[in-house]
């Protein structure tokens, strides 16, 4: 798993160093299934990246639901991450029919 962060970071540092350039932050989204899924992998991403300054978190809520995360703690420990955000009306209504 170290060799394919490692990979990752390689293939994905050129990136954010030219956001930089620009004077322009660069956000990851967090969705479930995908390499960025919790902050725990994104802190290993980010790690890296070098804690590269330009590497920040796109915040939407709707993503934690379905992974059962609490969207709330994630903003108290990710706030000063967290550069652009994607507000909708979402709400977990648990039953029998329907799903997230």
């Amino acid at each position: 798993m170290r060799e394919a962060f490692a990979e990752l970071a390689r293939r994905w540092r050129p990136i954010p160093e030219a956001f930089d350039s620009a004077g322009v932050d660069l956000c990851f989204e967090i969705p479930p299934g995908e390499d960025q899924h919790d902050g725990v992998v994104f802190e290993r991403f980010l790690e890296g990246l070098g804690v590269h300054v330009r590497a920040n978190i796109f915040y939407d809520p709707s993503h934690f639901v379905l992974q059962h995360l609490d969207y709330l703690a994630f903003i108290d420990t990710y706030h000063d991450r967290i550069k652009a955000f994607h507000a909708k009306d979402a709400e977990f209504r648990l039953n029998g029919r329907s799903g997230v």
